[in-house]
């Protein structure tokens, strides 16, 4: 190599006077070399660190023409933060007589600081000890890793199973809906074919009709029965697309695939919560028919019987008699028309709140029906959530009357506790049990009205029972610390 300091005898004039930028005296295959590679290389001087000859590539990334180049050393081309590692690097170096590669931050002309990887060789530069050094700008590499990570959360966080196989089918990404739906862990799929993976049933016909279809448009929507890792068949909405590079070449598909089972299944679940709330309404309808014409309108019929004796009666006497007798009637229908209101909704529990609700319940259930029932709240808060005293409330409701209509209780114990994050209600009855392996008995629908509405607010209702030895309702809703 020729010393490449001095302007070189064959160089001519620019047309603005000033001398054209030199270059380094090479044979002509290292020249070619040097000044081909498409990343920046230069040469520097391993003793003053002065840059003694750059390629084209370097004068591109960092905006330095080679005579400015050539006025500068290593540490004009770092960040201050970056120079204290340079200095540790270099004394490395100068004791290694082999390639060394390390990563730091470069500065260019406009001042863009960027995440360089360098790899450096000693050479003998015009006799000097020299090293020359290829730079790799890790910008893109690193923003395509970042593309990489972001794309990666994404197909992670997606509810639909989303597959990428080569152009032969062959699965070269799987995500976590995937592992989900099928049963397959990433690393047994990737690798596999898609057959084999995600088996289909489907006839070899429409098989066939669908990969043509593929191949022709690039495109495939089908709605096939596949079956996951151990057998269990799952009904499967999918869309397949073909990738294609720049060129329009195809180079993979992707395919996404959702469980329309379980959408299906929420879709009967709500048909079936919708039914089981037009039959709760007809049956407090038909109760609240039922009491108005037993009590209310019994009661409405005897005052009106008492009136007409009162407007009969021959003298004071038989008036006031009358008179007496229908202020009975009378209290008696106000005293039905505030129970009844009560079973729709107690004044009591948007007063006082759900333990002095539950207390009523009890007296009234005893006062009418006979049954023993005994309630125990130990409760630090003053107030729970609207919802939960409403649905806790509903619930004992609920297990109350199913107690004395369908167990045949005596007594009937209400235990209400909380903690700072559940509230939880056990309900217990001395009824005659059932079987809660089987169906529920006939008139048992207010059972999976109980669930529904814990569930609503994320909270769980279990049953124990077991026949001639009564009922447990557990109940268990979880509580924001913030109400």
């Amino acid at each position: 190599m020729h010393d490449p300091a001095g302007p070189d005898a064959g160089e001519a004039s620019s047309t603005d006077g000033e001398c054209e930028e030199e270059r380094p005296q090479l044979d002509i295959e290292s020249e070619r070399l040097f000044e081909e590679t498409p990343i920046p290389v230069w040469i520097y001087d391993a003793e003053t660190l002065a840059f003694l000859a750059a390629n084209d590539a370097a004068v591109r990334t960092y905006g330095y023409s080679r005579a400015e180049f050539r006025q500068m050393t290593l540490e004009d081309i770092r960040p201050a933060s970056a120079i204290p590692s340079l200095h540790a690097h270099l004394l490395v170096a100068r004791e290694r007589s082999s390639a060394i590669t390390t990563c730091t931050r470069h500065r260019s002309r406009d001042g863009r600081i960027f995440d360089v990887e360098l790899t450096g060789f000693p050479v003998r530069f015009a006799g000097r000890r020299a090293r020359i050094v290829f730079i790799n700008d890790l910008t893109e590499r690193r923003e395509a890793e970042a593309r990489a990570r972001y794309q990666r959360l994404l197909l992670a966080t997606m509810a639909e199973a989303v597959i990428a196989t080569d152009v032969h089918f062959v699965i070269t990404s799987w995500n976590r809906a995937a592992e989900l739906t099928y049963g397959w862990k990433e690393e047994e799929a990737v690798g596999r074919p898609l057959a084999e993976v995600v088996r289909a049933e489907v006839s070899e016909a429409e098989r066939g009709e669908a990969f043509s279809n593929l191949m022709q448009t690039g495109q495939l929507d089908c709605d096939w029965r596949r079956f996951t890792k151990d057998g269990r068949p799952v009904e499967i909405e999918g869309t397949t697309l073909a990738l294609r590079d720049s060129d329009g070449k195809r180079i993979g598909y992707v395919i996404v695939h959702r469980d329309v089972g379980k959408r299906r299944r929420q879709e009967e679940m709500i048909r079936m919560l919708f039914g089981h709330v037009v039959s709760a309404q007809e049956d407090e309808r038909r109760h609240i028919a039922r009491e108005l014409h037993d009590d209310t309108a019994q009661s409405l019929a005897s005052l009106l019987v008492g009136l007409r004796s009162l407007e009969d009666a021959n003298s004071v006497v038989e008036a006031r008699a009358a008179a007496h007798d229908l202020r009975a009637v009378t209290a008696k229908a106000l005293e039905d028309v505030q129970r009844i209101a009560r079973g729709l909704r107690p004044s009591v529990l948007d007063d006082l709140g759900l333990s002095e609700a539950l207390a009523r319940m009890a007296a009234d259930a005893t006062r009418s029906n006979g049954i023993a029932v005994k309630v125990n709240a130990i409760c630090t808060r003053p107030r729970l959530p609207d919802a939960v005293e409403t649905a806790l409330y509903r619930i004992a409701q609920e297990a109350l009357s199913n107690a004395q209509k369908h167990g045949a209780a005596r007594s009937l114990s209400i235990l209400l506790t909380e903690t700072p994050s559940r509230v939880q209600l056990i309900i217990e009855d001395d009824g005659r049990g059932f079987d809660v392996q089987q169906r529920p008995p006939a008139g048992h629908f207010g059972l999976v009205g109980m669930q529904e509405r814990a569930a609503l607010l994320g909270g769980t209702v279990s049953l124990e029972s077991r026949m001639g030895y009564g009922t447990t309702v557990h109940v268990s809703i979880p509580l924001d610390e913030r109400a």
